[in-house]
């Protein structure tokens, strides 16, 4: 088995951390071997260097490798080069769908048009599946993950009582405009953020706590919620951007909150709402104002729930799970 993938080397930004733990994780479990075309300014800034550069790399990978090998293509991945049709038994592990995230037709044909091209796709959840599905893409070529893994320690104890709501939300601050749009008199509690971008708010009900690379970050939350939410406060503008692609996606903030041991709020109309409805680890509301009304009488069973997920969270559990089935249905169609 091998792995590749391709991200750019960072230490607060939390985007390599998804592909970097399932690197971690097939390599510890399934003795998988690791190809990163890891990006790192170096290759140039023009796009034209920086795809010569990919190319370049990603030949000097294919050429050495087996053809017949198990092959697992974290995705997306330099724009899905047509090289990659060395490999011919691959895996595609999507971690993203940039042509629905930013509702760009173009990149949405290229990219279904690779992972059909796959033996075997690994996807988010149910609503990204039945999305593939439409897109034309056979339904049992396609595995569910549910969850993406957050490998890191958790040495805190979370008291499984609410005495102030201290709400959480990490990510890009910038690319949250709720925390411009709440307004402090219509908040009845407090949100602390951790992350990058503008630090600055008016609003003295939203406390910003700092930034930490991924790993470390789980064990400096302070709270007792996590938030996972994009676009406005409430369902405005639900039908583009970001706001639209939680319909389909599995933020990877999600898991970071319950790695970190405590419960959380999403949006009602989210893909991962029923993961945590199904798991009972948190709630759901459709504006963010709804946080004053919850009630939190249950709030003992949800953190003990949260915490047995967050430790197959931080054990890599759903990616075993899902590769496990991969490997236990490839050995049924040898036989």
């Amino acid at each position: 088995m091998r792995v590749i993938s391709q991200y750019v080397a960072t230490n607060l930004n939390a985007g390599p951390k998804a592909k970097v733990d399932i690197e971690r994780i097939l390599k510890t479990n399934y003795n998988a071997k690791i190809f990163t075309l890891r990006m790192n300014g170096n290759e140039g800034k023009s796009k034209v260097a920086r795809f010569v550069y990919l190319v370049k790399k990603l030949f000097f990978l294919l050429t050495r490798l087996k053809r017949n090998e198990l092959t697992i293509v974290q995705c997306p991945i330099a724009n899905f080069l047509p090289l990659m049709n060395l490999a011919k038994n691959k895996i595609a592990l999507i971690h993203d769908l940039e042509g629905l995230r930013g509702n760009n037709c173009k990149i949405d044909k290229k990219e279904i048009k690779f992972v059909n091209s796959c033996k075997t796709i690994i996807c988010h959840n149910q609503k990204m599946k039945d999305y593939l599905i439409l897109k034309g893409i056979p339904e049992n070529k396609i595995y569910v993950l549910e969850m993406f893994d957050y490998l890191c320690d958790n040495k805190l104890k979370r008291s499984d009582v609410i005495k102030n709501v201290e709400v959480v939300y990490t990510g890009n601050l910038d690319k949250a405009p709720f925390l411009r749009q709440l307004e402090e008199e219509k908040m009845r509690f407090v949100l602390n953020v951790y992350g990058v971008g503008d630090t600055e708010f008016n609003n003295k009900k939203i406390i910003y706590k700092g930034k930490y690379s991924p790993d470390e970050l789980p064990q400096k939350i302070n709270g007792n919620i996590g938030l996972v939410w994009d676009g406005n406060y409430d369902e405005t503008m639900d039908d583009s951007g970001l706001k639209n692609y939680t319909k389909y996606n599995c933020p990877h903030k999600l898991s970071c909150y319950l790695a970190s041991g405590i419960p959380v709020i999403v949006w009602d109309k989210a893909a991962s709402a029923d993961f945590v409805k199904k798991n009972n680890i948190g709630y759901v509301i459709s504006n963010i104002y709804e946080i004053n009304d919850l009630k939190f009488d249950d709030y003992k069973v949800k953190i003990k729930n949260a915490s047995i997920i967050g430790k197959n969270i931080r054990e890599g559990y759903y990616t075993k799970k899902v590769i496990d089935s991969i490997l236990k249905d490839e050995e049924r169609r040898m036989i």
